[in-house]
């Protein structure tokens, strides 16, 4: 029985590795346990908006996002079926500003990133142990106690606390006995990917053509992020032994300069599919047990905002750890606030953004054509698309809120 850390983080993405690192630095005994041997290319995302940069400096990390070669994005240009190549809406994303030291949105490299704050949790001095199976959770004593398996071998840990941060596929909400509220509203592929040299660095893309919403995420020197993004009656689109070669021809767009370009690119890790599960709980708590990033409920990806979310969960709970000895449910009841009220502003902005880019058939082009108009004689209308760069704070609330959503979405 190991009874050397305070704190237990299972899983080291980021919500768990960061927090690992602040509490480290900070005098906390922590314990980071990840399930994987080495971060692997998994397809995670890999776009973090101004706010999450932010939230990095915030908790002294930045060189986090340098050593997991964080990419400076200036434009975001929507090229959508609607307009011809030189008439897409284009957006200057430097104008976003959290704080006047930080710029802009970056396009990164979520394995590269996630190994560098595990180093910077482990230099700090906590205990971080990779290869990690089967992680049980026992609340019949005083303290929770961890059980699992690391290089064949059964480890046992008790602590005062345990922060499940395992992400979409956690085990610990669940067997702390805390229910999501889950459901998948579309699916998402990508792939990572070199070869584009005369993609312009500084710019994503983001469009709808056809059936699929696409996005670029470029990283500097020719490699760049695709996404695809598709209803769920074809969950099964990429699969099968030509399934990327499908992936990259489906770039095949009028409407997107470079296309050809795309279509010929040279993957650079494994095309992966799957459902854009969206959960949620307004109670991410339970006696000994915090929950932390996608496991403590995640919102749909074409908002962008996974990982300045996780990012925003370990500062919150970092701060409640080291600002007082009260570690029960009840000195997390901010937080459990927060993420909720989060949540709800999330997945408003999410609604709009589905029913007008993943939404394939003429009705949702004509709605689509008119929030652009709306958008264009009003900028104001496009608070919802803010929210990935500047945060929830950006989606207004109350009577505006829903006029916004009445007016994009019926305006037809």
């Amino acid at each position: 029985m190991d009874r050397e850390s305070d704190v237990v983080i299972v899983g080291g993405g980021f919500a768990g590795g960061p927090l690992a690192a602040v509490l480290a630095r900070n005098g906390v005994p922590v314990t980071l346990l990840e399930r994987q041997e080495r971060y692997e290319d998994k397809v995670r995302g890999e776009f973090m908006g101004t706010w999450g940069v932010a939230e990095v400096a915030q908790m002294g990390l930045s060189d986090c996002l340098i050593e997991g070669g964080a990419w400076a994005l200036r434009w975001w240009r929507q090229w959508d079926e609607l307009f011809p190549e030189d008439e897409a809406p284009a957006t200057e994303l430097t104008f976003v500003r959290t704080t006047p030291e930080v710029e802009g949105p970056v396009s990164l490299s979520h394995p590269a990133t996630c190994e560098a704050f595990s180093r910077a949790a482990a230099d700090a001095g906590a205990r971080v142990e990779f290869g990690v199976d089967n992680v049980r959770l026992s609340q019949d004593g005083p303290f929770p106690v961890l059980r699992y398996k690391q290089g064949g071998r059964e480890h046992t840990r008790t602590c005062r606390i345990v922060i499940g941060a395992g992400g979409r596929y956690g085990h610990m909400a669940r067997q702390a006995g805390i229910r999501l509220q889950s459901g998948c509203y579309h699916w998402v592929s990508g792939v990572a990917v070199e070869g584009l040299d005369h993609w312009p660095d500084d710019t994503l893309a983001m469009g709808t053509s056809g059936e699929l919403m696409f996005f670029v995420f470029p990283k500097g020197n020719g490699l760049a992020r695709l996404y695809l993004t598709y209803g769920v009656e074809s969950a099964r689109r990429f699969s099968g032994p030509s399934k990327v070669q499908d992936f990259l021809k489906a770039f095949d767009l009028a409407c997107l300069p470079g296309s050809s370009e795309i279509v010929s690119a040279r993957p650079i890790a494994r095309l992966a599919s799957f459902p854009t599960n969206c959960s949620s709980t307004d109670w991410p708590l339970a006696d000994g047990v915090v929950l932390a990033g996608d496991e403590a409920g995640m919102h749909d990806t074409i908002l962008g905002t996974g990982l300045a979310c996780s990012l925003q969960d370990a500062r919150h709970v970092s701060e409640i750890l080291l600002g007082s000895k009260d570690w029960s449910p009840q000195a997390f009841r901010g937080y459990a606030a927060q993420r909720a009220e989060r949540t709800r502003c999330l997945n408003r902005a999410a609604a709009i953004m589905s029913r007008l880019y993943v939404e394939f058939d003429d009705a949702a082009r004509e709605r689509r054509r008119n929030a652009y108009q709306l958008m264009e004689a009003n900028p104001a209308h496009g608070l919802f698309l803010l929210i990935s760069l500047a945060g929830p704070e950006a989606f207004p609330k109350g009577p505006f809120g829903d006029y916004l959503s009445e007016r994009l979405l019926n305006a037809a």
